[in-house]
């Protein structure tokens, strides 16, 4: 599994630019991101080469960070691949709290990140396993 982080974004204009300015000083790489409206914040969730020091600039600056951990799968490039993986899981009774696509340096096959409720974290690793869905680490993400 990969560390990501939530960072919450207040409905400010040049917040996000911001909190891209920090990273970008504290040389973290993004290698994904997602941004969700929730109300008057919004929620960014990164996958960076570096969590534990994305995490400490933000903090530093007051930004409220959150780390969770998530799966990156490699996708097939082909229709079908991600109701694929989608179905299997649900199958096996596993809820996925949300999902979202990113590129592997490298590949042209795409990376989905997935993340489940905590209880339901080992059940869902085996699941991938056992249907061998290849399971893509944190540095093989920059290869």
């Amino acid at each position: 599994m990969v560390d990501e982080l939530s960072i919450y974004v207040p409905d400010r204009a040049g917040e996000l630019a911001r909190i891209l300015q920090l990273l970008k000083t504290a040389d973290v790489n993004i290698l994904g991101l997602t941004i969700d409206e929730v109300q008057s914040v919004s929620i960014a969730r990164f996958i960076v080469d570096a969590p534990e020091i994305a995490q400490n600039a933000l903090e530093d600056k007051n930004y409220t960070v959150s780390v969770s951990k998530v799966f990156t799968v490699r996708l097939a490039h082909a229709p079908g691949a991600l109701h694929g993986i989608v179905a299997t899981l649900a199958k096996a009774k596993i809820n996925i709290r949300y999902i979202y696509v990113m590129q592997q340096k490298n590949s042209l096959d795409p990376v989905i990140v997935l993340r489940v409720p905590p209880r339901q974290e080992k059940d869902t690793k085996d699941v991938l396993e056992k249907n061998k869905f290849a399971h893509v680490r944190l540095k093989d993400l920059m290869a």
